[in-house]
C-alpha cells in the first residue's frame, strides 16, 4: 500500500513494507507547484504529472494552497491533489502586498492587487459609464471656470462703470471724475 496526506504544510507518503520510499514534504520549501512536481518527480520509484490542459492551470501557484486530504491511494491509481479554492485569493492578495511593499520603500499598503481578477461584462459597462461621465463632468467645470472669470471681469467692469457714472451725477463733485483715467 502506497498513500499520499497532504495536511497544512505537509506532504508526506505511507508506503508500506518500503520505509526508505516515504517522503515528508515541507510544502513552504517547494514554494510553487511546478517545483513541488520536479521535486516529487525526481524522488525514485514517484512518478508525477502536471496537468497543463485546464483552463486553470496554474504552475506558479504556491504548493500550500493544496487541498488537505488524508490516505489518498497513490500505488493503484493515481491521487490528483487539488487547490482548497478559499486559501487562493488570500495568498494572491497576500503575496501581490508584500511585491509592492519591497519595491516601494516605505510604502504600506491598504489595498490589494489580485492578479487574474476579471471585470463582467456589466462592470466593465459601468467602468466605461463613469469614464465617460468623468469626463463629461471635467469638460463642465472647465466650461464653467472660464465663463466664471468672464463674468467676474464683465462685473468689475460694470461696477468701475457704475461709480464713474455715480461721481458725474454727484453733485458735490461738480460732475468731475474720480479714481483713474483709464
Amino acid at each position: 500500500a502506497a498513500t499520499v496526506t497532504v495536511a497544512g504544510t505537509m506532504l508526506s507518503t505511507n508506503v508500506t513494507g518500503a520505509d526508505a520510499d516515504e517522503l515528508r514534504v515541507d510544502l513552504t520549501e517547494y514554494d510553487t507547484m511546478e517545483k513541488l512536481g520536479s521535486y516529487l518527480a525526481s524522488q525514485p520509484n514517484y512518478s508525477v504529472a502536471y496537468d497543463t490542459s485546464g483552463p486553470l492551470v496554474r504552475p506558479n501557484t504556491h504548493s500550500v494552497n493544496l487541498l488537505n486530504v488524508a490516505n489518498l491511494d497513490i500505488r493503484n491509481s493515481t491521487a490528483v491533489l487539488v487547490y482548497d479554492q478559499t486559501k487562493l485569493m488570500p495568498d494572491e492578495m497576500k503575496s501581490s502586498k508584500q511585491e509592492i511593499e519591497s519595491k516601494v520603500p516605505g510604502s504600506s499598503i491598504s489595498f490589494y492587487v489580485y492578479p487574474d481578477a476579471r471585470n463582467s461584462a456589466r462592470q466593465d459597462s459601468e467602468l466605461a459609464a463613469t469614464q465617460v461621465r468623468v469626463q463629461r463632468l471635467e469638460q463642465i467645470a472647465a466650461t464653467t471656470t472660464e465663463a466664471r472669470i468672464r463674468t467676474e471681469v464683465q462685473l468689475g467692469e460694470l461696477r468701475e462703470g457704475q461709480n464713474e457714472i455715480k461721481a458725474l451725477l454727484d453733485p458735490r463733485n461738480g460732475g468731475r471724475r474720480t479714481g483713474s483715467p483709464k
